[in-house]
């Protein structure tokens, strides 16, 4: 089950939530949970093609993934991840990327703490890191690579050290199987942050396949 928590001043939650698109996610009856606090928040979806966003219904709130999927399938025109809003008065909405319920293959469980809304400026630079890195991931699955790096590129300009943006950096590199400069940017998203484990084993197997060695077939990874 895949458990993801967010606030403003962490938005590293969002990204490995994001990373996982790029895994191998096991298969069985799925549900979509979302909590949070203070409760009684809206969760909305929020079309890419600019359409009314739809709400969801509100914290705390369960849906099996085929119900949420009748729910949404005809705004998301075949889109791998979408775009949520939770939104609460008096509190700044949070965004999150997560995978389409049509290709959300585990349960998930979604936890967001809602921050009262002071810094204008602080929520218009996350959402900003945010729309860069889904960017980027819609083009990596595309296999739009060079157009991925300089999305990525774009929030690694401005923060240098942001492990989660280096980690993705190299996951694409993973992806185009240039080994060699994915376990160079896996290492210094571990630099930047020596606490990241998914870096620290995905680096890892960039060494082993570096090496030539077979990847395991049940592997979890890019």
């Amino acid at each position: 089950m895949l458990r993801l928590s967010y606030t403003t001043k962490k938005i590293s939650h969002i990204l490995a939530a994001v990373a996982l698109i790029l895994a191998n996610l096991s298969c069985g009856t799925a549900t979509f949970k979302a909590t949070s606090e203070p409760e009684a928040a809206e969760i909305f979806l929020v079309p890419q093609d600019g359409k009314e966003k739809k709400s969801l219904g509100k914290t705390p709130l369960e849906l099996p993934v085929p119900d949420l999927e009748l729910q949404v399938s005809s705004m998301l025109q075949g889109e791998s991840l979408v775009k949520i809003s939770i939104e609460k008065q008096g509190y700044a909405p949070e965004v999150m990327y997560l995978p389409a319920p049509r290709v959300m293959s585990q349960s998930t469980e979604l936890f967001v703490k809602l921050q009262e809304s002071k810094n204008a400026q602080h929520e218009m630079t996350v959402q900003k890191i945010l729309d860069h890195i889904f960017l980027a991931q819609k083009l990596a699955l595309t296999e739009q690579f060079e157009r991925a790096h300089i999305e990525i590129d774009k929030v690694i300009v401005e923060f240098p050290k942001f492990a989660r943006a280096l980690s993705m950096r190299a996951s694409i590199f993973y992806a185009q199987q240039n080994f060699a400069e994915a376990a160079k940017w896996y290492e210094a998203a571990i630099t930047a942050d020596p606490q990241l484990d998914e870096a620290v084993r995905l680096l890892a197997k960039a060494k082993q396949r570096l090496r030539g060695d077979r990847e395991p077939a049940s592997g979890n990874g890019p």
